[in-house]
C-alpha cells in the first residue's frame, strides 16, 4: 500500500516534536537492552543517552527547527533555491532527527541547552538525504547541500 498524506501543520509538527522528544526521554529512563557485545559499558551508554535526552530545547529552538522543514514544504511561500528543486520535501521524522542530534551535540560540547549554532551545523549531515531532487534539478548539478544551505539563508532563528 502507499497511502498518500498531506504535511501536518506547523503546529502538529511541533506537537509531533514534542511527543517524540519525551518518548524517547522516557524509554531511556525504563527500558532494558538485551545482552549484546559491548564496546562501552550498558550504563555509561545509558547514561549519556539519557543526559543527551534531558539537554533543553527551548520553544524558539523547536520552531525554528519546525520552519525549516515548513520551508521545504512551501509553508508559508517558496523559497527560491528550495521548492522547484524538490520532488518531496522533509518529513517529521527529519523535524525530529534534527533536533535530537541537536541535543546530542550540545552535550559533546558541555552544554545543557541547544543553541541555533546547534542546528545550522548538523542541518546538512541530518536532511540531505530527507528530500528528494526532482531530476531538473539533479541534472543541473543541484546539490543537496545547497537547498539546505537555502533554508538556513531564508528562515531566521526567531
Amino acid at each position: 500500500m502507499q497511502v498518500n498524506m498531506n504535511y501536518p501543520l506547523a503546529r502538529t509538527e511541533r506537537e509531533i516534536l514534542d511527543l517524540a522528544m519525551n518518548e524517547a526521554a522516557e524509554e531511556l529512563s525504563q527500558a532494558d537492552e538485551p545482552d549484546i557485545v559491548r564496546v562501552i559499558a550498558k550504563s555509561d551508554l545509558r547514561a549519556a543517552m539519557v543526559s543527551v535526552s534531558a539537554v533543553h530545547v527551548s520553544d524558539v529552538i523547536r520552531d525554528f527547527i519546525v520552519r525549516l522543514m515548513a520551508a521545504s514544504r512551501d509553508e508559508p511561500e517558496r523559497i527560491s533555491g528550495v521548492g522547484e528543486h524538490l520532488s518531496h520535501p522533509i518529513s517529521p521524522r527529519g523535524t525530529i532527527m534534527l533536533a535530537r542530534t541537536a541535543q546530542a551535540r550540545a552535550w559533546l560540547n558541555e552544554r545543557d541547552h541547544v543553541l541555533p549554532e546547534d542546528v545550522i551545523e548538523l542541518a546538512p549531515d541530518v536532511l540531505r538525504h530527507r528530500f528528494g531532487l526532482t531530476y531538473r534539478a539533479e541534472a543541473d548539478g543541484v546539490e543537496p547541500d545547497s537547498v539546505v544551505r537555502a533554508l538556513l539563508e531564508r528562515i531566521d532563528v526567531v
